[in-house]
């Protein structure tokens, strides 16, 4: 290490801990925040800023400095703030261009769809040609635990793919398996999604969805001293519409689905049926004006027609407990019809149950490049045969990419 380097680690450690009750010079903190931000030490400067924040410095390079150090480091509400106090200081396609990409990496499309449009035309077109076949990757895993013995646990794995081919078109392609061996009965279950969405202007969008999922259900038993096996094979079909509208503080969508399962069991029973169901839908959430980014609550309201009549209110949460961490929790009941939720994008394909859960999802942002999601959902089922009521505890962790 350089003289110069233990002289800049030297004055910036005493920097530190200096009583920030008293006024730090402007050479003081633009020195050491242009050394910090040209050797990428992230962490220092968004701690050194932390300290200067009573004193309230407001420039430029100051705020583009910090702005990028939290940015780096996946605080993308802080990086928002920053670069903002940057835009009003100094309006420039530089900071614009991050609080884009901070909207993005949010999954905050809409938002960062406005922000986008304040580009110059140079801007708007190096964006476009940053888009990615493959933008990101999530990878999924978990396991669902019941509270009976006749039913073993269930292992979950998914894999999601998000496709960004220009600032209005992306897609999501996803692909599950869930796995079970009881000795007795095995269910393999694997679903294909795919989501195309289209953004429009002033916070509108419109989606489409396809998914494909097929169960295989093979039970093995003895009674009366013969061996009885039967064969199930359940495939659906479900295709979803979905328009979205983001107001100030209101954001309302609509959506249709249309699911049809076709269901055939071969063995010792001979049984082949067929279901249908439509689905209206409509989502309305609000976020609160003195926490807007950090509290937000909603409901889904859903009325299913086909096989069964059906009407669900499905209320949700979203807490930003951090700059980093988020939070949220939904609770639905799904009453013996066919369903596509649209939290997780799982397909619900038994109409013999009524199944009432509640789940809690924790997303932390680690970087720019990796998020980690944690999932946690408890689930009451009642089926038609009162034998095969139980319980199902789900635990999915999943690692999130951003190339």
């Amino acid at each position: 290490m350089s003289l110069k380097q233990h002289l800049f680690i030297i004055n910036f450690l005493l920097i530190s801990s200096f009583s920030f009750s008293q006024d730090v010079s402007f050479q003081e903190v633009d020195s050491v925040t242009y050394t910090l931000y040209q050797k990428e030490r992230w962490q220092q400067l968004a701690a050194y800023g932390k300290q200067l924040a009573p004193q309230k410095i407001d420039y430029y390079y100051y705020n583009v400095r910090l702005g990028i150090a939290h940015y780096n480091l996946g605080g993308y509400y802080n990086a928002i703030s920053y670069f903002k106090n940057a835009i009003n200081n100094n309006t420039t396609d530089f900071a614009i261009s991050y609080v884009y990409y901070s909207y993005i990496n949010l999954g905050q499309i809409e938002r960062a769809k406005e922000i986008y449009n304040q580009l110059t035309e140079e801007s708007q077109r190096n964006i476009k040609n940053e888009n990615r076949a493959l933008a990101s990757v999530f990878v999924e895993s978990g396991l669902k635990s019941s509270n009976t013995t006749f039913q073993d646990d269930l292992t979950y794995y998914s894999f999601t793919g998000l496709h960004r081919f220009s600032d209005k078109t992306a897609i999501v392609t996803n692909i599950s398996f869930i796995n079970q061996d009881s000795g007795w009965e095995t269910n393999n279950q694997y679903q294909l999604g795919f989501f195309p969405s289209y953004y429009l202007s002033k916070g509108r969008s419109i989606s489409l969805g396809y998914v494909y999922a097929n169960n295989t259900n093979k039970r093995s038993a003895i009674t009366t001293g013969e061996e009885f096996k039967t064969n199930t094979i359940i495939t659906n079909n479900a295709i979803i519409a979905n328009y979205s509208k983001q107001f100030h503080r209101f954001r309302a969508e609509g959506f249709v689905q249309y699911i049809h399962q076709v269901k055939k069991t071969t063995g010792e029973v001979e049984i082949s049926e067929s279901l249908n169901n439509t689905i209206f839908g409509a989502t309305v959430s609000y976020a609160l004006p003195s926490v807007r980014d950090r509290f937000s609550f909603g409901v889904n309201l859903v009325y299913a027609f086909g096989n069964s009549n059906s009407f669900m209110a499905s209320p949700f949460i979203t807490l930003r407990i951090s700059p980093k961490l988020f939070f949220r929790t939904v609770y639905y009941t799904i009453d013996h019809f066919l369903y596509l939720d649209k939290d997780s994008n799982i397909l619900f394909v038994n109409a013999d149950t009524n199944t009432q859960r509640i789940a809690g999802t924790f997303n932390y942002i680690l970087n720019a490049k990796w998020q980690v999601v944690g999932t946690y959902s408890n689930e009451n089922i009642t089926n038609i045969d009162p034998l095969l009521n139980h319980k199902l505890n789900s635990f999915f962790v999943g690692i999130n990419y951003h190339f």
